[in-house]
């Protein structure tokens, strides 16, 4: 309208701001502006200085100069508290009732007309008077215009009533105040004309849905200013100025005391309203016959057909028309009137933009979703881009799909366009009343009958996968097969699982489920008796050990955890995510295997698609074990479960059978087989053709046949919600309330969301759907005490819970996961998903937490980067909630060796985590390893960290699994005074431990091994502890750690002379190693074997120790590069193969320089190998420098007297005699030290005479210091 200036005022000197007008028909308008602001006088609004005219003739207004910004630009800056916002309004309710006083009434209160100076709300201002007017003036807006700003207009105004109220800025106020609160606007779109039509027809979305942490008087008042009835908001400013002064007084933070108590509401129910597919008809503003808009309405003939289709007109200021058409019924009879209509107004006035749109909106006061609006909107502004008409009816693609054939429509530039419709027969559309035989799969069941028939007669395991659309037939396929077998052999055991929406992802949901099943437990009765049948099923408390072992692992798979298990591995595990996932694979193989062992076993997994990979992999490494044996796998999912699983199963060459449609003469079949000869031929014809094939399609046509109705759906979406909007409203209303839990539900599950019905009401109606066909009862039910029931078919509970309004889809998820908690729901994903639904955030996050936590039990790393990703979206950024999820998340990637990844979310856990808890030291055991692999200069850093914060009581283990970990990591680094105080501080709380606690033990064992080997110059002890520590993580069946330190043992044994007990103790190992598959340790396992062979063996038997090494290198396990490429180096040098061996042994001298202890003996190795090669100096300068390097550390270990033989040997080759019997007189005692620990007379023999350095210490000491300095020292041998 113009344009404002800063500038001066000579009178005063003080800054004023110019309104200069430059459009001469916004005269009228400016003058307004002028005259309101002179008659008005309050703190609140922008005082005026002066009007008048420049010399050119153009109208200004001089105002007051404000220094500031607008709430608009403040807003884009930063957030109001609740307190801010309540002042706020507080000044400009208290303005407007200044205005309102005197009879005028402002019509654009938006963000940008409230000028907020020195960021104070409380000293805001009220701009912009240029569209005010006073009540019963003249109208001054042009025609066709909106009065005020799309988005905070008043119904009313949207309407373009001529009547004003100040209730109009009551309304507009409420936009603002609620975009302050919410952080968004009431009512947005793209389209002028879109936020019109939500202005009038949607309502205002609860603002407690966006802050429920907002007081509720707050949120109450809030609606009020947003009632779409002028006489239910506030009437003016003064009167809502009242109102807020006291909502502010009330939630004064003294008055918290004096407030009267409210009783607490109840938790709510779902609400009557629901969504329906909802038709939009749009016409853009113009002049149809040459009439003025505002007093152009729709011709009679025309509005008649909007009637009878139950259209809702209302025009909109901008001169455009919009009718919505909704409510029950069929939805595609509603866009076919909806059409008619459309294509009428085309007739009427083909210059004129039409567009139709179609989408979801709820049928509280008639309201339509923003979808359809959207679309409408937008297709009328691509035909206004394109100038005049005329124009076809603009239609979006939803619309298109629904349209019955006889419309003829097409593809146009901007989207389908609808041109008219042909003259075609109707066809009756009616819902089906009968079951239905089953009909055209024969093919595909004589696979099945011919796949078992093998299964059974040659003992094999048969695996297949069908898979096809939902309502294809799966199912009933699956229900055939299994009449055949139960016919063909009886003795069989058939296992069923199916999986849940609802659970998707859920770790081993899935298996657990068909579990469940074979061993005979039902949710109807309590833990304790499902314990007892299981202990009963499995001998009882006198069964042998593994039988209980086996016993109770299958209670932790099928969700029936015995309280205080009599097996070690169970309590173990229940330590180790790691070890539970191995301890569940193995007992599912064990229990599958036991089974098949005496007759068939039949496994059907139904759903697939909502599978979890656990359960999956699970069936896999069984089958591996079973191929041999009668088991038959039959899965059943739609095509995406290809997508979600890309190998489901691949090893074992599943036959895929993708169900093809339904022929037309099975279509018939099924026809005929229900409705008799009461159609014609064409009526048949076109019935089955209707169906594509599809069984489910087929049945819902076949029903629509049977009740008579007029028309046929075309899409699943619009059968289903065809169906459902035949039922009663309460039937649909429990339909809604039990479709949250997913497939399945139960009776007071289902009457939790339903506030006031009372259960057995909610009975009758669950009954009456289930004769209905649209439910099933089932005959056993999870819960103890509750019926459960299930949808008959997936796809209409999806049409159910499409009908949930948001509202109502909110609500519903939070009381649904409080009932299910309530109720010993165990399932922590499902909850968590609920409550996430539910806007529970904090409450989901931690349930996320807990089903990471069983995602890490059953080794399942992809479920647990899900539960991760989803838990981190529910929780704060700076909570101890995010910290335990980025822990478990950091867990995948250490094993994934993404040391990087790991380092970055271990990092931030920490910081979160509660120092000592833990977590936090769970969190270590991560960061750890993957510092010291990546970041060895990090790496001490990172241990002070650890070293600095004593361990909580109930962290105890924990922290000794962690500290085991760094403890070794110290000590092969040289940190030798941290790694002693933190070896102390081990032995400290070891203390506290259960002594039964055999997988604790079995660290505390570790750290004495090394202990003893590095710090202690006792090799005896060293070996002992690790074959205690063997023996205790045997017992716990921690079977990684088992093998490294197994490994280790092997290795002590080697170092003490024995390789023939070093040979039997890695052996064994290895083949532990190979029957786990796990790279990690099966690499120790290869490496310590190796190394034995290399120096025990006969030169012409070195090929496997050879092999072990090359395949060692291969896994790429940096700290074990060393000795591998050492034991290359031996075989090398023992064939006589110098220039081989000096490489092996410089690139083995290279990987183990981050570990010193470990490099000492490889050194001496190098050096050997180089004086044979003549390189004295070389091998003299290599051995000395390491010595000095060994002496600065102070650290022990087994390579130290090989390193002093190296140097002894390089001195004698150097010529410095001297020298060198000065290093034999030093290394002496140091062998005899090592030798006292030893306790028997054979093996301390063999220490000093089989071990090579020894034996050749002792002969050049002999022979350089004489015989008798030998047995000074204790350590000659007697023949």
């Amino acid at each position: 309208m113009g344009e404002v200036f800063q500038a001066l005022d000579a009178e005063t000197g003080r800054l004023v701001a110019i309104k200069v007008l430059h459009d001469a028909n916004d005269r009228d308008r400016f003058e307004q502006e002028a005259r309101a602001l002179s008659e008005l006088y309050h703190p609140a609004i922008v005082r005026p200085v002066a009007y008048g005219a420049t010399s050119g003739g153009a109208p200004y207004l001089a105002m007051e100069w404000l220094e500031g910004e607008d709430l608009a630009s403040l807003l884009r800056r930063r957030r109001l508290g609740a307190d801010e916002a309540i002042r706020l309004t507080c000044r400009i309710a208290s303005a407007l009732g200044e205005a309102h006083s005197r009879g005028l009434i402002h019509r654009d209160i938006k963000p940008a007309n409230l000028f907020i100076e020195r960021d104070d709300v409380s000293q805001a201002r009220l701009l912009d008077f240029g569209i005010a007017r006073f009540q019963g003036q003249a109208r001054l807006t042009r025609t066709n215009a909106p009065l005020g700003t799309p988005g905070y207009m008043a119904p009313e105004q949207a309407r373009g009533d001529p009547e004003l109220t100040p209730a109009m800025d009551i309304f507009s106020l409420g936009c603002v105040l609620f975009e302050v609160l919410a952080g968004r606007p009431a009512f947005e779109g793209q389209h002028m004309m879109a936020i019109l039509a939500k202005l009038i027809f949607m309502e205002a979305p609860p603002l407690e849905a966006s802050r429920p942490d907002l007081a509720p008087e707050l949120a109450s008042l809030v609606a009020r200013m947003l009632a779409k009835e002028p006489a239910s908001r506030p009437q003016d400013g003064m009167a809502l100025l009242v109102e807020l002064t006291a909502l502010e007084a009330l939630l004064a933070p003294g008055m918290a005391q004096e407030r009267t108590p409210v009783p607490v509401p109840p938790p709510g129910s779902l609400t009557e309203h629901e969504q329906r597919m909802v038709s939009v008809v749009m016409m853009g503003p113009g002049k149809p016959g040459g009439q003025d808009a505002e007093a152009w309405t729709l011709p009679p003939e025309v509005w008649r057909i909007a009637q009878e289709a139950g259209g809702n007109q209302e025009r909109l200021a901008d001169g455009s028309i919009t009718v919505t058409f909704g409510g029950p019924g069929i939805v595609k009879d509603q866009v076919t009137l909806a059409s008619r209509f459309a294509l009428a107004l085309r007739g009427h006035d083909p210059e004129v933009p039409i567009a139709l749109a179609t989408g979801r909106g709820a049928t509280r006061k008639d309201s339509a979703l923003g979808e359809a609006l959207e679309r409408a909107a937008q297709r009328i502004a691509l035909h206004d881009a394109h100038g005049p008409g005329p124009f076809p009816v603009a239609i979006d693609s939803t619309t298109a799909a629904l349209l019955d054939p006889r419309f003829e429509w097409r593809e146009g530039t901007q989207g389908p366009e609808l041109w008219g419709e042909r003259d075609q027969p109707g066809t009756a559309r009616t819902l089906l009343g009968k079951p239905t035989p089953y009909v055209g799969r024969d093919i595909e069941l004589r696979m099945f009958e011919q796949a078992f028939d093998t299964c059974v007669e040659e003992p094999s395991a048969q695996v297949f996968l069908v898979t096809a659309p939902a309502g294809m037939g799966k199912s009933r396929l699956a229900r055939e097969f299994i009449n055949f077998i139960r016919g063909r052999a009886p003795e069989a055991a058939i296992w069923q699982g199916r999986a849940d929406s609802s659970r998707a992802g859920s770790s081993l949901h899935l298996l657990g489920h068909a579990l469940r099943g074979a061993l005979g437990l039902h949710g109807s009765t309590s833990l304790e008796v499902q314990r007892e049948k299981l202990r009963a099923r499995f001998g009882g408390p006198q069964a042998p050990p593994d039988t209980l072992r086996l016993c109770e692992f299958l209670g932790e798979l099928v969700g029936v955890p015995f309280l205080e298990p009599s097996s070690p591995q169970l309590a173990a595990a229940r330590q180790d995510p790691q070890l539970m996932a191995e301890q569940l694979q193995r007992t599912f193989e064990e229990f599958l295997l036991a089974e098949c062992a005496t007759r068939p076993v039949v496994l059907i997994f139904d759903d697939l698609h909502w599978g979890d990979a656990a359960s999956l992999r699970f069936v896999d490494q069984a089958l591996q074990q079973a191929r041999l044996r009668p088991v038959f796998v039959l899965g059943l999912a739609r095509p995406e479960v290809h997508s979600r699983f890309p190998r489901l199963w691949s090893r074992h060459s599943p036959q895929e059978i993708r169900l093809r449609s339904l022929s037309a003469r099975a279509s018939q079949r099924l026809v005929r087989s229900v409705l008799g000869e009461a159609l014609t031929e064409p009526e048949l014809e076109r019935l089955v053709a209707r169906s594509e094939g599809n069984a489910f399609y087929l049945e819902e046509l076949i029903r629509a046949v049977a009740e008579g109705q007029s028309a046929l759906p075309d899409t699943v979406v619009g059968m289903v919600q065809s169906r459902l909007a035949a039922l009663e409203p309460d039937a649909r209303r429990v339909l809604r309330a039990a479709s949250v839990y997913g497939e399945v539900f139960w009776r007071s599950a289902t009457v939790a969301l339903l506030g006031g019905m009372r259960t057995n009401q909610a009975l009758d109606w669950l009954l009456l759907l289930v004769q209905r066909e649209v439910l099933v009862r089932r005959p056993e039910s999870r819960f103890p005490g509750e019926e459960e029931f299930s949808f008959r078919h997936a796809l209409l509970r999806e049409g159910a819970y499409a009908l949930l309004t948001e509202e109502d889809r909110v609500l519903g998820h939070r009381l649904a996961g409080e009932w299910l908690e309530q109720h010993g729901e165990g399932d922590a994903l499902a909850l968590a998903e609920h409550f996430e639904k539910g806007k529970e955030l904090e409450r989901a996050a931690w349930l996320y937490v807990r089903a990471v936590d069983r995602a890490a039990e059953a080794d399942d790393s992809e479920a647990i980067l899900f539960c991760t990703e989803r838990g981190l979206h529910c929780c704060n950024s700076h909570g101890e909630q995010r910290g335990a999820l980025l822990s478990l998340k950091a867990s995948v990637h250490v094993a994934r060796a993404q040391y990087t990844e790991a380092i970055a979310l271990s990092s931030e856990a920490l910081d979160l985590l509660p120092a000592g808890s833990r977590r936090w030291y769970m969190t270590f055991h991560h960061l750890l390893p993957a510092v010291a692999f990546t970041q060895p200069a990090a790496f001490m850093d990172c241990a002070r960290r650890f070293l600095d914060v004593p361990p909580n009581p109930e962290a105890r283990v924990e922290y000794i699994r962690a500290g085991s970990w760094l403890f070794a990591m110290l000590e092969v680094t040289g940190a030798k005074d941290i790694a002693h105080s933190l070896y102390l501080r081990i032995q400290q709380e070891s203390t506290h431990l259960d002594p039964n606690d055999s997988s604790a033990w079995a660290y505390v064992w570790g750290c004495n091994a090394s202990h003893w080997h590095l710090a202690e110059n006792a090799p005896w002890r060293c070996m002992q502890s690790n074959a205690e520590a063997v023996h205790r993580y045997e017992r716990s069946e921690l079977w990684r750690q088992r093998i490294i330190v197994g490994a280790h043992q092997g290795k002590a044994l080697t170092d003490l002379g024995d390789s023939a007990g070093a040979e039997a103790v890695l052996r064994e190992n290895l083949q532990v190693a190979e029957r786990r598959g796990e790279a990690m340790p099966l690499t120790y396992a290869r490496t310590y074997l190796a190394r034995n062979q290399a120096i025990a063996l006969p030169v012409d038997r070195l090929g496997e120790a050879e092999e072990l090494a090359r395949a060692a290198i291969a896994g790429e396990n940096q700290s074990l590069l060393g000795p591998a490429h050492g034991a290359l180096a031996t075989i090398a040098l023992r064939r006589g193969e110098l220039e081989a061996a000096e490489a092996e042994a410089r690139t083995a001298c290279e990987w183990v320089k981050p570990f010193p202890t470990y490099s000492w003996d490889l050194v001496a190795l190098r050096a050997r190998i180089l004086l044979s090669m003549g390189r004295v100096q070389e091998a003299l300068s290599l051995s000395e420098e390491t010595l000095r390097q060994f002496e600065h550390i102070g650290m022990t270990g087994q390579g130290e007297i090989d390193l002093r033989l190296a140097v002894a040997e390089a001195r004698e080759a150097a010529g410095q005699s001297e020298a060198a019997r000065e290093m034999l007189q030093l290394t002496l005692p140091r062998l005899r030290v090592r030798m006292e620990d030893i306790p028997s007379a054979e093996a301390r023999a063999r220490y000093l005479t089989q071990v090579r350095a020894h034996a050749r210490l002792l002969e050049l000491a002999r022979e350089k210091l004489g015989r008798e300095a030998v047995r000074a020292e204790g350590l000659e041998i007697a023949d």
